[in-house]
């Protein structure tokens, strides 16, 4: 299981291997979570930063990226939209 801690039927996130499903993941449930509340507020510019970096972290670690431009292009390839065009929308 490469030092994921078994619980019951489940295993941490750490454990799967599938970019997929990761990406189901992060778009089914803390993609809600981080935009919470967002069309209540005004939100400048420097906290959608904070949110898009957010964002980006998360795709980077679940591809192991390196560079900004690899991660256009994996999420151009994945159609997982950037935040701030979720944002947008």
């Amino acid at each position: 299981m490469r030092g994921a801690v078994k619980i019951g039927r489940f295993r941490c996130v750490g454990a799967i291997d599938s970019c997929v499903v990761l990406c189901h993941l992060l778009n089914t449930f803390c993609l809600p979570i981080l935009l919470y509340g967002l069309e209540a507020v005004h939100i400048s510019n420097a906290n959608l930063c904070t949110l898009q970096s957010t964002w980006n972290v998360a795709l980077y670690k679940i591809f192991k990226l390196k560079s900004l431009s690899t991660l256009y292009y994996v999420q151009y390839f994945m159609g997982i939209l950037g935040l701030l065009i979720m944002l947008l929308i």
